[in-house]
């Protein structure tokens, strides 16, 4: 690619929502593990660039350092990057999903004042 595109891309950026902005950066660093690794690079903290963290380590620590901001959604999560936040499980999966990471972190963060979520 041409110095020339890559500077007209950055340009157009600087438009976009926080909201796009992050779900470009994540599209960006999925195209860029899958060339370096043959898929996109997981939540590793154990030494494995294409497994998960089983543990979710940096998953939590963002739920610790944003819950609040996104109390009663659901959030979808690759590390520490979100990919996508709403009332709505099934979309925020969905979109999640369409970003290419494979094993998306999915949560609903509950308000402190409310039971929790026990299912159906």
């Amino acid at each position: 690619m041409s110095t020339e595109v890559l500077n007209e891309l950055l340009r157009r950026s600087e438009s976009l929502t926080n909201e796009e902005k992050m779900r470009l950066a994540n599209h960006l660093a999925s195209q860029a593990g899958k060339s370096q690794a043959g898929q996109t690079v997981g939540t590793e903290d154990n030494g494995d660039a294409s497994k998960p963290d089983p543990k979710r380590r940096r998953e939590r620590q963002w739920l610790l350092q944003h819950g609040k901001e996104y109390e009663g959604q659901w959030v979808a999560l690759d590390g520490d990057c979100l990919l996508s936040h709403g009332t709505d499980g099934r979309l925020v999966l969905a979109e999640a999903r369409r970003s290419a990471v494979i094993v998306p972190f999915v949560v609903r963060v509950e308000k402190p004042d409310e039971l929790p979520f026990g299912g159906w």
